[in-house]
């Protein structure tokens, strides 16, 4: 009887634990993007379900050259924003999170990471497109500010220029001319300081990245 007693018991456990197997807990509150699995499936361990996203706790990641990075740090990084395209006039603060130690083997540039707290006046989606304007880093004209090589072009004779963003549509573009100081392997080094809102040359402009939440 004992051991019938005990069997019992654990075909009770068993029964029991496969119960709890068939329910998932997030480990945070949000909205449910993607599904891979279809209600009454089989799953087996470590198998994708769903994709959860965090829609109250958002973040902004930017490429930045090495440059930057050795120039910038928590304490100087200035006035750090960000810009829709929506409410172009409109400027939400960030917040400095991280920065990889790791250049990114085909850019050669540096993932940073900011928090963005969740905006009242605008729907932000995981995805969408946004401008991250920081100024203040104190800039000097006699460093070369360093862009992607594939974003000069050369004009006749030794001129060069890069195109850049004009307008709230964030759909004109518009030819800059600049000084290629020189090139470091897949980086151009650049004398003038482009204003992303003018694109006139200033002695400390923000700097403006446009990137993907």
């Amino acid at each position: 009887m004992e051991f019938t007693i005990q069997g019992l018991e654990w075909r009770v456990t068993t029964a029991e634990n496969a119960l709890r197997d068939t329910e998932l807990r997030a480990p945070f509150s949000g909205v449910i993007i993607d599904r891979y699995a279809d209600n009454n499936q089989s799953v087996q361990k470590d198998q994708s379900i769903a994709s959860l996203q965090d829609l109250q706790s958002l973040e902004v990641s930017i490429s930045v050259s090495e440059r930057l990075v050795a120039l910038a740090n928590r304490e100087n990084l200035g006035t750090i924003s960000a810009r829709f395209s929506a409410l172009p006039e409109k400027r939400f603060p960030l917040i400095y999170k991280e920065a990889s130690a790791s250049a990114d083997p085909q850019t050669q540039t540096y993932p940073v990471t900011f928090s963005l707290e969740k905006p009242e006046e605008i729907t932000v989606l995981p995805g969408m497109t946004v401008d991250v304007i920081i100024s203040g880093l104190g800039h000097s004209a006699d460093i070369p500010l360093e862009v992607p090589s594939e974003a000069v072009f050369a004009k006749e004779g030794t001129e060069h220029y890069v195109w850049k963003i004009v307008g709230s549509d964030s759909l004109t573009v518009s030819a800059v001319p600049v000084s290629v100081a020189g090139f470091r392997e897949n980086m151009a080094g650049i004398r003038e300081i482009l204003n992303p809102e003018t694109g006139s040359s200033q002695p400390e402009p923000p700097s403006c990245w446009r990137e993907t939440m």
